[in-house]
């Protein structure tokens, strides 16, 4: 790294090296970077590496790391799922599971007074995080497996490093000779290989199964498929699977280790972190992922140390077309085809005209704004490169997600303007609220909606939507700000009106002491107390500013629970999750469903039965409450199904559609429902259940524009069809099965089942059961459903579920459901009999 900085001193931020033909350009320009880098000219470049050989021999060429174009492209696609927003409590448990394995280990060591190297033991601690969430939990238990691994990594990193520092792998000619090192590159390469087609081809072959909780990224690598309905083949899942082995071991260990030098090196930062720590997660306190994302002192200083050692110190892109490159400080560059560009993140992170005082570490240059949350700006949005990779210049939405992205309007400042987000998005399930902005210096921040079951992305500059008061003004989404225009806060901002409640819970208000210093603090929206923390706040409306309603259910749900932490940790995945129980209505977040194929029959008309005045108010008072929830809308279809009162067990009356003769002529759908019998075995090895029922289930599943006209009913005074799912047609059943068996998606037959409504979860131990309920209630949640607060059952070792009634392992008849044969007198006669 000396070396590389003298001759920055020497020769500047651009200077071009040679070797015979091959030519290289280092840079350390952010202006230029951002040219290479930017997506529009990916055509241009395609990336490479400066140890190809020993890299392309350690991690195969069929994988993230060494494509480019259209096969990456689609790798990239088909990988993504692995990484949806679900996954990450799965994957942050195996993080903090593991480092506590490692701190154990490493007290130990230090009260035997034995040597410990940081290094070494921080790689094995991303070996470990990494291959357990690539191959399973499995792994933590193969001991052999683990110093296989480690000593391959070890030995090839080793010969890859040697190689590089000697030139080796910057000659073509050279690199392909035998020197010594490379026996040993080889030799590590060879058993890493070996363990990782032996582990594929035993899952694929159904030798073995995930031990993960849930589906683990092999699992989701042997099941993906392209858009042209094309898996990976033998070779793509051998080499992804070790790139993302290789991928963090060192790179992420070095992190760690420089880390833990600057803590010891860094007093009052060490105390930081350590006094963070504590109020974060005080005594007694089990981290969880949500804990992660508030440790705001412990990310600035990670991010300082990236800066300082980036964990891709270099990086490279080859230019294959021709291509001009442009500065400030340098004008025009021609780049002829051939030529190497070594973008120097090392050097970069060190120029004093972007980072003041750039030789010290100063975390708080990164500490988040304590109203809006945002870091500090950058000097240039490509001068920070911690990863060997710049921005995308465009919005990327993961499947049914959400995300707060930037926007830009032609205006520069102006409070409480309306905006109405174009209709155009809407046809491609991208969804924007209605909403008030507050714009400051041309910029605010807009939510944006994934409702579709893939990855959507948009490119900067696309419009989005109108602001408008007196006059319109069109607004673009963007990922990259120009530089003179500062982050807008969003303290003030608003969503849809029935969100309100739970983002004003998070307001940060500012008021000025005597001394004249602003103090921060946040403060309940229903009793405007103050207090000192989110987590302070939280509990407080938990036990007393949220719905009496919920807080009752929680607490009955889990009183049975004897064991207090347990039941505190059930309760604050139910509190997290508790608009699952908002008794408003809701539909799901999915695309319209078609139900009701017809063929070319015409429309079936029904007159209305007759029925007595009162059997008539009921007909128009339960109308009245479906328009109002927006199940039903007013219609002039030509088909007509009657109404009919159905009287239910407690003497009341049901509101049914009697449509028989729609369901003689409609399409009958064959999607199966799960087999009673296959769900007892599943059941059967489980000790832990959760069980939950939709709150009208079918009227949470958005019914197509197409179907709509074919539900249609009248009462005495009006013409309606249906919006949602009814509940009488015959397709009902099939197709509410095949839209929870998609959004329960891989969880299905591990951990998780649904027969039509009823959704059970299931575990073999307490701890796997909380992070099953995590997932799922999340899962729920971000499609929106209700449930039934009526009939759910929490973390329960007995429950009754289709029929049976279900406790260790034995699966019996419900009692109620057979008392009449029980209590039926035994024959005493041939004729009784």
């Amino acid at each position: 790294m000396a070396y590389h900085m003298k001759l920055v001193q020497k020769h500047g931020h651009i200077y071009i090296s040679g070797f015979g033909p091959w030519t290289r350009i280092a840079v350390m320009e952010p202006d230029i970077i951002a040219d290479v880098l930017s997506r529009s000219n990916s055509q241009d470049f395609l990336r490479t590496t400066d140890n190809g050989v020993g890299l392309k021999t350690l991690v195969g060429t069929r994988n993230l790391v060494m494509t480019n174009g259209l096969d990456h492209d689609r790798a990239r696609k088909m990988v993504n799922p692995a990484f949806h927003f679900v996954k990450l409590p799965s994957i942050a448990l195996i993080m903090i599971n593991q480092t506590a394995k490692a701190i154990d280990k490493l007290l130990k060591l230090s009260s035997e007074n034995q040597f410990i190297d940081l290094q070494r033991e921080f790689q094995k601690l991303t070996l470990a995080i990494i291959a357990s969430s690539t191959l399973g939990n499995g792994f933590e238990n193969m001991d052999d497996v683990k110093e296989t691994i480690s000593g391959g990594f070890a030995l090839a990193l080793d010969a890859v490093q040697y190689r590089v520092l000697h030139l080796i792998d910057h000659i073509p000619i050279i690199s392909r000779l035998p020197f010594w090192y490379k026996s040993y590159l080889d030799k590590g390469c060879r058993d890493i290989s070996e363990f990782v087609e032996q582990t594929i081809s035993d899952r694929r072959h159904g030798r073995s199964i995930s031990q993960s909780s849930g589906a683990d990224l092999l699992d989701l690598l042997l099941s993906a498929i392209d858009d042209d309905g094309k898996p990976f083949d033998n070779q793509e899942i051998t080499d992804l699977a070790k790139s993302f082995l290789f991928s963090g071991h060192e790179t992420t260990g070095n992190l760690m280790t420089w880390t833990m030098y600057v803590l010891m090196t860094n007093k009052d930062v060490w105390r930081a972190c350590q006094d963070e720590v504590d109020r974060v997660l005080p005594d007694g306190i089990e981290p969880t992922y949500e804990h992660l994302s508030m440790l705001v002192v412990c990310e600035a200083v990670l991010q300082e140390t990236l800066r300082l050692y980036p964990t891709a110190p270099f990086f490279t892109r080859q230019c294959i077309h021709e291509h001009i490159v442009s500065s400030n400080s340098h004008g025009q560059l021609r780049i002829p085809v051939g030529t190497t560009i070594i973008l120097n993140a090392y050097a970069l992170h060190r120029r004093d005209d972007f980072w003041p005082r750039p030789l010290e570490f100063d975390y708080t240059r990164w500490m988040r704004d304590p109203v809006s949350g945002l870091r500090p700006k950058l000097a240039h949005p490509f001068c920070y490169l911690p990863f060997g990779a710049g921005p995308l210049h465009q919005v990327t939405l993961p499947p049914y997600s959400q995300k707060l992205v930037d926007i830009t309007c032609q205006i520069n400042d102006a409070n409480n303007l309306i905006f109405e987000p174009y209709e155009r998005h809407t046809s491609k399930f991208i969804l924007t609220p209605h909403t008030l902005l507050n714009i400051n210096k041309n910029q605010a921040k807009i939510l944006l909606i994934n409702a579709q079951d893939r990855q959507q992305t948009l490119p900067q500059n696309t419009r989005i939507g109108a602001l408008s008061r007196h006059s319109t003004y069109t607004i673009y989404a963007t990922t990259q700000p120009d530089k003179e225009r500062n982050f807008f806060s969003n303290a003030n901002y608003r969503s849809l009106p029935r969100q309100s409640k739970q983002l004003k819970s998070r307001v940060v208000s500012c008021s000025k002491d005597n001394s004249n210093q602003t103090k921060f603090k946040t403060y309940c929206y229903r009793c405007n107390e103050y207090f000192l923390s989110g987590n302070d706040l939280q509990k407080h409306l938990r036990a007393e500013c949220y719905s009496e309603q919920i807080r009752k259910q929680i607490l009955e749900s889990t009183k049975h629970i004897e064991n207090r932490k347990h039941q505190l940790a059930i309760q604050d995945i139910l509190w997290r999750n508790k608009i699952l129980f908002d008794p408003t209505p809701s539909i799901i977040n999915i695309p319209s469903q078609s139900a009701i194929k017809t063929g070319d029959h015409p429309p079936i008309y029904s007159k209305q039965y007759p029925a007595p005045y009162k059997d008539q108010e009921i007909k128009f008072q339960e109308a009245q409450k479906l328009l109002e929830r927006g199940q039903i809308e007013e219609s002039t279809s030509p088909w007509s199904s009657p109404v009919v009162l159905v009287k239910k067990k407690d003497r009341t009356m049901r509101f049914c559609i009697d449509y028989r003769r729609l369901n003689a002529i409609t399409i009958k759908d064959a999607f199966p429902l799960p087999r009673i019998d296959e769900i007892f075995d599943q059941l059967s090895d489980a000790t832990f259940y959760t069980k939950f029922d939709f709150k009208s289930g079918y009227f949470q599943v958005p019914l197509s524009k197409e179907d709509r006209p074919k539900t249609a009913l009248s009462t005495r005074d009006n013409h309606y069809q249906f919006t949602v799912l009814p509940q009488e047609i015959t397709n009902g059943p099939a197709t509410f099965q095949r839209v929870i068996n998609h959004i329960l998606g891989p969880a299905r037959w591990k951990y998780a089942l649904a027969y039509i409504d009823d959704v059970i979860i299931y575990s073999k131990t307490f701890e796997e059961h909380l992070l099953h309920l995590n997932e799922i209630c999340t899962i729920l949640k971000n499609a929106r459903f209700r449930l039934n607060p009526d009939k759910y059952e929490i973390a329960r070792t007995q429950t009754d579920y289709l029929g049976h009634n279900i406790k260790n392992g034995e699966i019996r008849p419900s009692p109620h459901n057979i008392n009449g044969l029980l209590n039926t007198r035994l024959p005493q006669t041939a004729d009784e009999a």
